[in-house]
Order: C-alpha cells, then sequence, then structure tokens
C-alpha cells in the first residue's frame, strides 16, 4: 500500500456525511490500523533506502500519522476497548517509550504501564509493539 492509498482510506473514515453511522468503535480500530500500516512503510522505506529515502515521502508519511493522532482526539471513546485504542496511538508514536520501563520518567512510566496492564486485561496483545512483549 503506498501514501495516497493510506490518506484516500483516512479520509473515508473522517468524512463526517460518510460516516453518520460510523460506530465509534470501527474507527478507532481503522485509525490505529492506519497508524500502523504508516509506521511499516517508514520501517520499509528505512531498510530499503536507509541513505536515500525520499524525505518528502517520509513528511507526507508522518504528516498522516499526526492527522490520525488528531482525529482521534476528536472520536469519543464508548467502550474500555476504544480507550485501548488511543493509547495505543499513543503508544506507538512514542518511540521514547521503546528503553526498559526503569529507565522512563516517572510519569511516561506509570502510563505505559497501565497501557500494558489494559492490553493485558482485556486479552489484545494486537496493540503492542514487539518490544512491549518483553516488556515486565
Amino acid at each position: 500500500m503506498n501514501i495516497d492509498q493510506l490518506r484516500r482510506r483516512f479520509a473515508n473514515v473522517c468524512a463526517p456525511e460518510e460516516n453518520d453511522n460510523l460506530k465509534a468503535t470501527d474507527c478507532h480500530q481503522t485509525l490505529f490500523s492506519l497508524f500502523t500500516e504508516a509506521e511499516n512503510m517508514l520501517a520499509e522505506m528505512a531498510e530499503s533506502e536507509p541513505e536515500s529515502a525520499d524525505q518528502q515521502r517520509i513528511e507526507d508519511v508522518l504528516r498522516l500519522q499526526a492527522d490520525i493522532l488528531r482525529m482521534a482526539t476528536k472520536v469519543r471513546s464508548r467502550l474500555i476497548s476504544d480507550v485501548l485504542l488511543k493509547l495505543a496511538l499513543w503508544r506507538w508514536h512514542a518511540a521514547e517509550l521503546d528503553p526498559p520501563i526503569d529507565e522512563l520518567p516517572l510519569t511516561d512510566a506509570v502510563a505505559y504501564s497501565a497501557f500494558l496492564d489494559l492490553a493485558n486485561i482485556l486479552g489484545d496483545q494486537t496493540v503492542l509493539k514487539d518490544i512491549d512483549c518483553a516488556a515486565p
């Protein structure tokens, strides 16, 4: 998938006239999926062309991710699983949370720990990054 396709999917999710009946949970799940697809796209760009990655393409993907995060703040959570998806967006965007939890600032450590607890309580490991699976 390319950035234009992701952008079109994002526009479809966020077009209010087309989504009067869209469930908030569906919207949260779609936003999370779009964000992680964009994240994977960035990783692929870095792997395949680390030195010569097209800066404009990278900026386009980062801008889409920012738009996704902004939209997530506007969609109210109706279920606890919606809250988990919002926290997952926060976590996936926060690369500074990648160190061991003991090395994080205390406020980040508490929020990150709460995110991990919620994912565990709800039994949803799909919202975790690989590094989160190794967290205590």
